[in-house]
């Protein structure tokens, strides 16, 4: 008769793993939750197997930062868990080879990125956001008397 190995989830997999390699460490649990900053109760739940009691967004992210910490980040690991959680990531940008493929000035995105860094860059020195501001409303009330 063949013994059958039983098949673990990544999940499952992982928060075993999680335990192994805080009890190897000599951590509690109070320890790693400070470190963390993740609450000790939660904690427990992951390492139990018990995933029900948070959106599955805060316990990939918890899962993840506890693999981290205890150096079990792999890439494919993190990956079944958060298939198995059912959380989709946002799709890659894709990254330009060539600066004439990114977006024109003519893009309002691209504007209101110009614009907030030349106020960003003008509120350096100090007043220099409020002589900007004076200056922006004399314009405007030049614009208007001009054409009113």
């Amino acid at each position: 008769m063949v013994e059958k190995k039983p098949t673990y989830s990544g999940l499952e997999f992982i928060a075993g793993e999680l335990k192994n390699a805080r009890t190897r460490k000599n951590l509690t649990l109070d320890e790693v939750s400070e470190r963390l900053m993740v609450q000790k109760k939660y904690l427990e739940n992951i390492e139990e197997g018990n995933l029900q009691f948070l959106p599955k967004a805060y316990i990939y992210t918890f899962v993840r930062k506890y693999a981290c910490e205890m150096g079990l980040a792999d890439e494919n690991i993190l990956e079944r868990c958060r298939r198995e959680l059912l959380i989709e990531t946002a799709p890659v940008k894709k990254k330009f080879a060539h600066p004439a493929e990114a977006r024109s000035t003519n893009d309002p995105g691209v504007r209101a990125d110009m614009a907030g860094a030349a106020i960003s860059v003008s509120s350096v020195r100090p007043y220099s956001f409020f002589i900007f501001m004076a200056a922006l409303t004399s314009i405007a009330c030049f614009l208007l008397t001009a054409f009113f």
